[in-house]
């Protein structure tokens, strides 16, 4: 199955036994998710899963986009920025909103591969129920970031990988839409915060789905 966005301009193709949440289901994750005080600029565009029933249980894909004009910047801008987004601001800003509930640790340094334009790190969390490991890939797009968040149960996580490395694989900005390096600096400052808000909600989601799958499994 091929899913399009024509809003954030990009592609990807779902393996068999994958298939898109409800729009509802998006809709209140991303209540939710604010409702935990994640911040960024962020929004929740899309869910895959491979429950039958469409509900998000592991293993899924959460689908954000994060604003952005990123067609400012370079890709040294980026490269030097990433880091300390994804190691300094997401994890730890997640860990505090859910009042310690959930321990987030970030279990690779992210790489950025330049041809793709995109950068990917794994993470792993402790919740009360157990852990939980994510691979993450930030796609870096004229208008900003598009950001799977491929989630799977520790046991489950090695199995699901290839899965995960092919949907990611496929994704692809349409045409005009990808990033293009400028040939001068950005304000990193802006760089940051972008970059910052695009990783806030990788913990504070996982931490919000063990709850609503505890509530609606009662």
């Amino acid at each position: 199955m091929v899913v399009r966005d024509s809003t954030s301009g990009w592609s990807l193709t779902l393996p068999s036994g994958w298939r898109p949440v409800p729009d509802e289901l998006i809709k209140l994750v991303n209540d939710r998710v604010n409702a935990l005080g994640a911040g960024g600029d962020f929004t929740f565009t899309h869910g895959f899963t491979t429950a039958e029933d469409g509900s998000l249980a592991f293993p899924y894909i959460l689908v954000q986009h994060t604003p952005g004009h990123l067609d400012q910047a370079t890709y040294e801008d980026i490269e030097q920025t990433v880091n300390r987004a994804v190691l300094q601001s997401g994890v730890n800003r997640a860990e505090v909103v859910s009042s310690g509930q959930v321990q987030g640790s970030v279990q690779s340094t992210p790489t950025l591969d330049r041809v793709r334009g995109v950068a990917t790190f794994d993470i792993e969390v402790k919740v009360p129920t157990g852990i939980g490991r994510g691979r993450i890939w930030m796609f870096f797009g004229r208008d900003g970031v598009t950001q799977l968040n491929c989630y799977a149960d520790a046991a489950d996580a090695q199995a699901r990988l290839p899965e995960f490395v092919s949907i990611a694989a496929s994704f692809a900005f349409d045409p005009g839409r990808a990033f293009t390096p400028a040939t001068r600096p950005i304000n990193r400052t802006l760089l940051v915060s972008l970059l910052a808000g695009s990783v806030g909600s990788v913990v504070a989601i996982l931490y919000y789905k063990r709850r609503f799958g505890a509530r609606t499994a009662a």
